[in-house]
């Protein structure tokens, strides 16, 4: 049932990620933390530490971490990346096998 709402859109609860509100069960960016979510995977992806875009965002290097991994679009999901979702081993149809 749970897939089957996430399908049509229906956020199914849990902690809100940073980066969105839900707004009538549904997940909608917010501007304002976009810009932070943006300026972090930014400074991830040239190779800063999770303490120094901590630093630059006043978060701190845990937090930092869990929001690149839970945030959507963040830069261990996704289909390029062969995981299903962060901190997960490739599944099998990654890897191609059956």
């Amino acid at each position: 049932m749970k897939r089957h709402l996430a399908n049509q859109g229906v956020y199914g609860g849990g902690k809100r990620p940073f980066g969105y509100d839900i707004v009538e069960k549904r997940l909608i960016a917010n501007k304002d933390e976009q810009v932070i979510l943006a300026k972090m995977r930014q400074r991830r992806a040239a190779g800063d530490a999770y303490a120094k875009i901590g630093a630059m965002v006043g978060k701190d290097a845990k937090t930092v971490m869990r929001i690149l991994a839970r945030s959507p679009a963040g830069e261990l999901s996704g289909p390029s990346s062969g995981l299903d979702a962060p901190g997960r081993h490739p599944s099998p149809r990654a890897s191609g096998a059956r």
